[in-house]
């Protein structure tokens, strides 16, 4: 079996991690949402009024609020890079003779997604216990996780974009 054909096997499988990836996305969602009424049970504490702690309830709201959007997150999230470019979230994959690295897209489009949900989970993370707080996550860590997700959801506007800046032509028709 060969390389490619590997490629192609992970992306027609691609749709269906997908499906998963977006479950995962949504049950994190309710997970961060049930975290933030805990949270702010501890912040309504009179002694604890004040303290940095009161307010972790509401970032926990609103990242998973960002969860249960995930779609809308990211799409907002490309229109600040690439403008308005459409952002589909499927992963079907259609074999073709003459693109032989079209597999790629399907798969750096989950890997993206992906990326995206753990720079959430990280930015979640940060807000809510601070930086260092759980194994040296960070506010870099976090956004640079999610502009690389965002970008490699975007793969071939990516490319297009650095062979404009550049001046190089990266083999965009391959894909």
């Amino acid at each position: 079996m060969s390389f490619l054909q590997v490629l192609d096997n992970i992306a027609k499988a691609a749709s269906d991690i997908g499906i998963t990836v977006a479950a995962l996305a949504y049950l994190l969602g309710v997970v961060f949402c049930v975290s933030s009424f805990m949270l702010a049970s501890e912040a309504a504490n009179p002694s604890k009024r004040g303290s940095a702690k009161s307010t972790a309830w509401l970032w926990s709201l609103g990242f998973s609020a960002l969860m249960f959007a995930l779609p809308t997150t990211i799409a907002s999230i490309s229109s600040t890079f690439f403008g308005n470019v459409s952002t589909d979230l499927t992963f079907a994959y259609t074999a073709s003779e003459t693109k032989k690295l079209a597999p790629l897209i399907p798969i750096l489009k989950l890997i993206g997604v992906i990326a995206v949900i753990r720079g959430l989970v990280v930015l979640r993370t940060v807000a809510v216990y601070g930086n260092y707080a759980r194994a040296n996550n960070t506010l870099g860590k976090g956004l640079t996780l999610i502009v690389a997700g965002v970008l490699l959801v975007h793969m071939k506007e990516t490319l297009g974009l650095v062979g404009s800046i550049t001046g190089m032509k990266l083999g965009i028709d391959m894909f």
